[in-house]
């Protein structure tokens, strides 16, 4: 419908006899439209704006390449002083976006890799790391079956779940390393790492998944745009928790045992991992300012920070156990 007969004309209702109700039977219509002479001038000259929209399924960079390609071979034909420019392109934001976002992930990962090479062994890290890659691609395979693109909101999505994703891994691999610590080495000592954690791992997905699961069911037009971010949750941690439970036991059970090296003879990196993970920096700093109390109160700090903090153990083993064992 444009002008007012043809909104009076609008059928509301029909019988079988044929009888119809028209909107102007109900309603008294009124034009009160006015047409306004708009002038558009491009470069200096007279021009004609033509605006593209994609309903289904959009795809920025597709649709500005089936543009730009349909505006070269109009050109071909065209009379004498018409031409056709593209005048605006929305993939060149959208491609700055994507190198942003990209560049944000890769410096996460990196991040990632550098901040578990300081508790973890390199190769435990590097496979840790392989884990965030392989539920990213696995993700990537099944992300166009699910009606979804890569657009700015799944790649928003892929960030967001950087830290997420390499929890799984940093579990199974610290617990696996752990294992492996105690002399249970191979395939022996993969299962009993992986078998002690299984549980937790796979229920702290399960909840990951399920605060993001609202999200599929968010109402209005920001329901359909907002799907791609639970969509990329659930399938990146579905992936992560095959690789870290099925995937990583098996490349970690082929891992040689690590000798423990004496701090003087290690190499800077082992140095300054078991620096970290021991707690000897920490150590050392109150070991500093314990030489500054009192000689009564600084053996009962120190006994208290060290081994809370760094020797739970170390606690139980000097207090009187008969406390709080039942006598024999």
């Amino acid at each position: 419908a444009y002008d007012r007969a043809d909104f009076e004309s609008i059928v509301l209702r029909s019988d079988i006899s044929g009888q119809e109700l028209l909107l102007s039977d109900v309603a008294v219509v009124r034009d009160t439209f006015e047409d306004v002479d708009v002038d558009i001038e491009f470069n200096g000259a007279r021009s004609l704006g033509l605006n593209v929209f994609v309903t289904t399924s959009p795809d920025v960079i597709l649709t500005t390449n089936t543009v730009k390609a349909w505006v070269k071979e109009r050109e071909l034909s065209l009379p004498d002083g018409v031409s056709l420019e593209f005048w605006q392109d929305p993939s060149k934001s959208f491609k700055e976006r994507v190198r942003t976002l990209v560049s944000n992930g890769l410096g996460g990962l990196f991040l990632v890799i550098i901040v578990l090479m300081l508790f973890l062994r390199p190769m435990l890290a590097f496979w840790v790391s392989v884990g965030i890659v392989v539920a990213y691609m696995g993700t990537l395979f099944l992300l166009p079956y699910t009606g979804q693109g890569l657009n700015m909101i799944s790649l928003f999505a892929f960030l967001l779940t950087l830290g997420i994703v390499v929890d799984d891994a940093i579990i199974v691999g610290e617990s696996v390393h752990s294992a492996q610590s105690r002399g249970l080495s191979g395939v022996h000592g993969a299962l009993v790492g992986t078998r002690q954690v299984v549980k937790p791992v796979v229920f702290a997905v399960i909840s990951t998944m399920v605060f993001f699961a609202p999200m599929f069911f968010l109402p209005g037009e920001w329901g359909p745009a907002s799907k791609g971010i639970p969509v990329v949750v659930c399938l990146a941690l579905a992936f992560s928790l095959i690789e870290s439970l099925l995937i990583l036991p098996a490349h970690l059970a082929h891992m040689k045992p690590e000798p423990e090296p004496e701090i003087a003879d290690a190499g800077w990196l082992t140095r300054i991992r078991m620096a970290c993970a021991g707690g000897l920096v920490c150590q050392r700093a109150l070991s500093t300012v314990s030489r500054k109390m009192p000689a009564k109160s600084r053996d009962g700090w120190r006994l208290l920070f060290s081994s809370t903090l760094f020797q739970p153990g170390t606690l139980w083993r000097r207090l009187p156990q008969e406390r709080f064992l039942p006598a024999r």
